[in-house]
Protein backbone atom coordinates (compact mmCIF):
# COMPACT_ATOMS: atom_id res chain seq x y z
CA UNK A 1 0.00 0.00 0.00
CA UNK A 2 2.90 2.17 0.67
CA UNK A 3 4.47 1.97 -2.94
CA UNK A 4 0.92 2.99 -4.26
CA UNK A 5 0.51 6.12 -2.02
CA UNK A 6 4.45 7.00 -3.02
CA UNK A 7 3.47 6.53 -6.82
CA UNK A 8 0.79 8.71 -6.66
CA UNK A 9 2.24 11.61 -4.05
CA UNK A 10 4.97 11.46 -7.21
CA UNK A 11 2.65 11.83 -9.78
CA UNK A 12 0.43 14.33 -8.10
CA UNK A 13 3.90 16.43 -7.59
CA UNK A 14 4.75 15.71 -11.32
CA UNK A 15 1.25 17.01 -12.25
CA UNK A 16 0.91 20.41 -9.90
CA UNK A 17 4.39 21.04 -10.66
CA UNK A 18 3.92 21.20 -14.49
CA UNK A 19 0.97 22.89 -13.58
CA UNK A 20 2.34 25.76 -12.36
CA UNK A 21 5.65 26.01 -14.81
CA UNK A 22 4.53 28.07 -17.40
CA UNK A 23 1.41 29.27 -19.88
CA UNK A 24 0.50 26.53 -22.62
CA UNK A 25 0.45 28.89 -25.74
CA UNK A 26 -0.78 27.77 -29.35
CA UNK A 27 0.83 28.55 -32.72
CA UNK A 28 -1.72 28.98 -35.50
CA UNK A 29 -0.79 26.75 -38.57
CA UNK A 30 -1.36 28.65 -41.83
CA UNK A 31 -4.45 26.63 -42.98
CA UNK A 32 -4.42 23.96 -45.53
CA UNK A 33 -4.08 24.35 -49.30
CA UNK A 34 -5.77 22.67 -51.69
CA UNK A 35 -6.46 23.05 -55.99
CA UNK A 36 -8.21 20.76 -57.19
CA UNK A 37 -10.35 20.21 -60.82
CA UNK A 38 -9.81 19.70 -64.37
CA UNK A 39 -9.76 21.61 -67.45
CA UNK A 40 -8.66 21.75 -71.17
CA UNK A 41 -7.22 24.80 -73.31
CA UNK A 42 -6.18 25.07 -76.77
CA UNK A 43 -2.96 26.69 -77.42
CA UNK A 44 -2.72 27.13 -81.32
CA UNK A 45 -2.93 23.42 -83.01
CA UNK A 46 -2.43 21.66 -79.63
CA UNK A 47 -5.21 20.48 -77.25
CA UNK A 48 -4.02 20.28 -73.65
CA UNK A 49 -6.17 18.88 -70.70
CA UNK A 50 -5.21 18.64 -66.61
CA UNK A 51 -6.93 17.16 -63.92
CA UNK A 52 -5.37 18.11 -60.51
CA UNK A 53 -6.31 16.89 -56.76
CA UNK A 54 -3.26 18.53 -54.81
CA UNK A 55 -2.72 19.68 -51.46
CA UNK A 56 -0.54 21.12 -48.70
CA UNK A 57 0.27 21.78 -45.01
CA UNK A 58 2.70 22.44 -43.06
CA UNK A 59 5.27 22.48 -45.59
CA UNK A 60 4.28 19.01 -47.32
CA UNK A 61 2.59 18.37 -50.40
CA UNK A 62 0.70 15.49 -51.98
CA UNK A 63 -1.96 14.35 -54.59
CA UNK A 64 -1.96 13.37 -58.37
CA UNK A 65 -1.86 15.59 -61.94
CA UNK A 66 -3.08 13.87 -64.90
CA UNK A 67 -2.60 15.23 -67.86
CA UNK A 68 -2.98 15.39 -71.26
CA UNK A 69 -1.30 17.00 -75.15
CA UNK A 70 -3.27 15.68 -78.33
CA UNK A 71 -0.09 16.43 -80.49
CA UNK A 72 -2.11 15.03 -83.81
CA UNK A 73 -1.37 17.85 -85.97
CA UNK A 74 2.38 17.20 -85.72
CA UNK A 75 1.45 13.35 -86.60
CA UNK A 76 2.41 12.55 -82.96
CA UNK A 77 -1.13 11.40 -81.39
CA UNK A 78 -1.81 11.77 -78.31
CA UNK A 79 0.44 11.47 -74.89
CA UNK A 80 -1.36 10.98 -71.37
CA UNK A 81 1.10 11.78 -68.41
CA UNK A 82 0.38 10.84 -64.27
CA UNK A 83 2.08 12.98 -62.00
CA UNK A 84 2.66 12.70 -58.80
CA UNK A 85 2.70 15.61 -57.01
CA UNK A 86 5.55 17.33 -54.63
CA UNK A 87 5.00 20.82 -54.37
CA UNK A 88 2.18 23.30 -54.24
CA UNK A 89 2.52 27.23 -53.30
CA UNK A 90 -0.70 29.37 -53.52
CA UNK A 91 -0.79 33.07 -53.43
CA UNK A 92 -4.86 34.23 -53.59
CA UNK A 93 -6.74 32.41 -55.96
CA UNK A 94 -3.23 31.61 -57.80
CA UNK A 95 -1.73 28.39 -57.60
CA UNK A 96 1.31 26.72 -59.06
CA UNK A 97 1.65 22.68 -58.63
CA UNK A 98 4.63 20.71 -59.32
CA UNK A 99 5.85 16.97 -59.14
CA UNK A 100 7.38 14.20 -61.23
CA UNK A 101 6.21 12.52 -63.59
CA UNK A 102 5.39 9.12 -63.25
CA UNK A 103 3.83 7.62 -66.26
CA UNK A 104 3.72 8.75 -69.84
CA UNK A 105 2.01 6.74 -72.13
CA UNK A 106 4.86 7.83 -74.93
CA UNK A 107 8.22 8.16 -73.16
CA UNK A 108 9.58 9.29 -76.53
CA UNK A 109 7.18 12.45 -76.71
CA UNK A 110 7.02 13.24 -72.89
CA UNK A 111 9.82 11.19 -70.82
CA UNK A 112 8.71 9.98 -67.42
CA UNK A 113 10.94 11.13 -64.30
CA UNK A 114 10.84 14.86 -65.64
CA UNK A 115 9.13 17.62 -63.69
CA UNK A 116 5.99 19.12 -64.48
CA UNK A 117 4.34 22.32 -63.57
CA UNK A 118 1.12 23.42 -63.47
CA UNK A 119 -0.29 27.51 -63.04
CA UNK A 120 -3.97 27.34 -62.00
CA UNK A 121 -5.89 30.88 -61.52
CA UNK A 122 -9.42 30.31 -59.79
CA UNK A 123 -11.45 33.26 -61.62
CA UNK A 124 -14.43 31.73 -59.44
CA UNK A 125 -17.24 29.65 -61.87
CA UNK A 126 -15.94 30.54 -65.05
CA UNK A 127 -12.57 32.37 -66.86
CA UNK A 128 -10.44 30.28 -65.14
CA UNK A 129 -6.75 30.01 -66.50
CA UNK A 130 -4.56 26.91 -66.92
CA UNK A 131 -1.12 26.44 -68.38
CA UNK A 132 1.59 23.22 -68.01
CA UNK A 133 5.05 22.86 -68.76
CA UNK A 134 8.16 20.24 -68.44
CA UNK A 135 11.20 21.19 -66.62
CA UNK A 136 10.77 25.24 -65.81
CA UNK A 137 11.28 24.81 -61.99
CA UNK A 138 9.18 24.02 -59.03
CA UNK A 139 5.94 25.22 -57.88
CA UNK A 140 7.72 27.91 -55.04
CA UNK A 141 9.66 29.78 -57.74
CA UNK A 142 6.20 30.95 -59.44
CA UNK A 143 7.47 31.43 -62.32
CA UNK A 144 5.61 33.58 -64.77
CA UNK A 145 4.27 30.97 -67.23
CA UNK A 146 1.43 31.94 -70.45
CA UNK A 147 -2.04 31.99 -69.31
CA UNK A 148 -4.40 29.84 -71.35
CA UNK A 149 -8.30 30.48 -70.41
CA UNK A 150 -9.94 27.28 -69.75
CA UNK A 151 -12.53 26.08 -72.31
CA UNK A 152 -13.85 23.26 -70.48
CA UNK A 153 -13.85 22.43 -66.84
CA UNK A 154 -13.30 24.92 -63.68
CA UNK A 155 -10.56 24.82 -60.72
CA UNK A 156 -10.76 25.59 -57.22
CA UNK A 157 -7.60 26.73 -55.32
CA UNK A 158 -8.29 27.44 -51.25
Amino acid sequence: MRALFGRFVAFGVIVVGLGMTGTIRTVAAAPPTSVTGSGAVLEGDVFFWTSIAAHEEVGTAWGTMDSGVDLTAFGLGITNISVDVDCVSRSGSEAWVSGIIRHSTNPDVIPEGLTLLTYVKDNGNSGDVMHSEIEVGVCTDRPALPESTVLHGNFKVK
